[in-house]
């Protein structure tokens, strides 16, 4: 794929908070201040939902294995997702261009391989996943894709493994991000 346009072609020349733009972007600036500081779509602020553990999750070998959360640090609307009923699904609100960010932190195991994936209504996604080998060290895994998608539509984060045994999700750096960008 090749890039026909830069950030500066793209987006505004002031950030929504009112700073200049350097003419050169990453996406970690470009996500960090047009989605944190995104306003008035939905009155204060846009459907948003960011959720994380407080525990590491086991994940059997070769089982995919939905992620339920434990804190909601962003849940607007509220309907979003809950914390007693469906812990591991996030429900999109209305139509429209979603950010979806992931990210596990897998316990070190040299053996075989893991990835993340997004379930969409239960059904795997391969747009939504990202893999790679067993590691010696504790590793992160991450993920952002933008894609449009439907009212109603159900998310779930999942994990798989095959190390032999069960393998932490460490809860550290664990989290899914789910942010409505436009209708």
């Amino acid at each position: 794929m090749t890039l026909t346009k830069t950030a500066a072609e793209v987006f505004a020349p002031t950030t929504l908070g009112g700073a200049a733009r350097s003419p050169i972007l990453g996406e970690a600036a470009i996500w960090g201040t047009e989605i944190e500081g995104a306003t008035g779509l939905f009155g204060t602020s846009r459907p948003t939902c960011l959720l994380r553990r407080t525990a590491n999750l086991a994940v059997p070998t070769s089982v995919l294995t939905p992620v339920p959360w434990t804190v909601q640090d962003d849940n607007n609307p509220s309907t979003m997702h809950s914390l007693s009923s469906d812990t591991d699904e996030v429900f999109l609100p209305v139509s429209g261009l979603y950010q979806i960010t992931f990210k596990g932190f897998w316990a070190q195991s040299t053996s075989n391989s893991r990835y993340l994936t997004i379930l969409v209504n239960n059904v795997a996604d391969d747009r939504f996943r990202v893999e790679g080998p067993g590691l010696a060290n504790d590793h992160t895994m991450a993920f952002t894709l933008a894609r449009y998608l439907t009212a109603g539509t159900g998310l779930k984060l999942a994990a798989w493994q095959n190390s032999g045994g069960n393998l932490n999700l460490r809860y550290e750096r664990t989290l899914l991000a789910v942010t409505l960008l436009g209708t």
